[in-house]
């Protein structure tokens, strides 16, 4: 399990302890209520303690629109906190 950070429509930041050896390939995974977003990803950046970036290889039809509504729901709250 991991923190989700600077997501896009390309892909992420995950914030890990671990090591995951760049150009390995996983599956995302977000539960950010009421959504659910899955994409097969692969690592393009690992950092010890930081975490890694992964960019989405292939975003499935029936999850591209809800990383869409995540990407326009943290885009209104940033606005909103930027007041």
């Amino acid at each position: 399990m991991a923190h989700v950070a600077e997501l896009s429509r390309q892909g992420c930041h995950l914030a890990l302890t671990d090591r995951v050896p760049t150009g390995t390939s996983v599956v995302v995974k977000i539960y950010a209520w009421p959504h659910f977003f899955q994409a097969r990803a692969t690592i393009c950046y690992s950092e010890h303690r930081i975490g890694v970036g992964v960019n989405f290889d292939k975003i499935e039809s029936e999850y591209a629109s809800v990383l869409e509504a995540c990407l326009l729901e943290a885009e209104a709250q940033q606005r909103k906190s930027d007041g």
